[in-house]
């Protein structure tokens, strides 16, 4: 056991590593800088609700980020380590696939906090910088324990679709096939509780036969709803209206979903031929 977490920790700190001599935390945090500096002089259009429109459009910056940094930067470091052998080198040594698997996502997921966090704490000195500038009607509430609890959501969110891409580059070659699986899987997990409200709405009752409805719930369980770990609207609401125990299964069915598909990938890259 020892031995084996040396090795994960090892493949770990070579991704981390990788990751910082390639400057992709510094380039997307001075766009995500850029953005948000950019954005600030349009807070003026926003009239009363420019509280909600800073909070949303700060968050809605730092998911870009992320999304920027898993469909480029982690599509590239795990399909490309392939495509130039150099997962070979790693494998050559006494470290099995699925230690490699851990340490790469242990890796990047590290990175991926670190500018979660980062871009995190500028948009909470941010906000609180435009609610000092404001009259109290503009900018009432901002709750501060309920922005962290948004940003672990994010963070989460995010960790799944890093998880879901170590799976697919386990099932398919080539960086580019990779990228437009992981994108076409985020799509469809937001647009699936879409087209199930919509469904909801047009039959009065579902009855035992309606084999269209379970098979979008079906679908459901392999495309989670990544909503749930969306918690920005109760920033700044004075008496936000969540549930703890709706909160606290959203983080951890999350967590199983991330645990789950990390295990099928370790399985899918002890199988394949590299």
């Amino acid at each position: 056991m020892k031995q084996a977490i040396q090795c994960i920790s090892a493949v770990a700190q070579l991704t981390f590593l990788d990751g910082l001599r390639k400057q992709t935390l510094l380039g997307l945090i001075v766009l995500a800088l850029l953005l948000e500096c950019s954005g600030i002089f349009f807070m003026d259009f926003f009239g009363h609700d420019i509280g909600r429109a800073s909070s949303d459009f700060l968050l809605s910056v730092i998911w870009l980020a992320g999304l920027v940094f898993l469909f480029f930067h982690a599509v590239q470091t795990i399909a490309l380590s392939e495509e130039r052998k150099s997962i070979y080198m790693i494998l050559s040594r006494p470290i099995s696939r699925s230690q490699y698997v851990l340490g790469t996502f242990i890796g990047l997921a590290s990175l991926l906090l670190i500018l979660q966090a980062s871009l995190g704490v500028v948009a909470w000195f941010s906000l609180l910088w435009i609610k000092t500038q404001l009259d109290v009607q503009y900018f009432a509430v901002f709750n501060h324990g309920y922005f962290v609890l948004s940003l672990f959501g994010l963070m989460l969110m995010q960790c799944c679709v890093l998880a879901i891409i170590m799976l697919f580059c386990g099932m398919l070659r080539g960086s580019f096939l990779v990228l437009m699986m992981s994108i076409a899987y985020y799509f469809i997990c937001s647009s699936i509780p879409v087209v199930l409200e919509a469904v909801k709405q047009q039959i009065s009752s579902v009855q035992e036969g309606d084999n269209f409805y379970y098979l979008l719930q079906g679908l459901a369980l392999i495309f989670p709803d990544f909503s749930r770990l969306d918690f920005k609207d109760a920033i700044l609401e004075m008496n936000p209206s969540l549930v703890a125990v709706d909160t606290v299964s959203a983080f951890v069915l999350s967590a199983l979903y991330l645990v789950i598909v990390l295990t099928c990938a370790c399985y899918l890259y002890s199988r394949r031929d590299l």
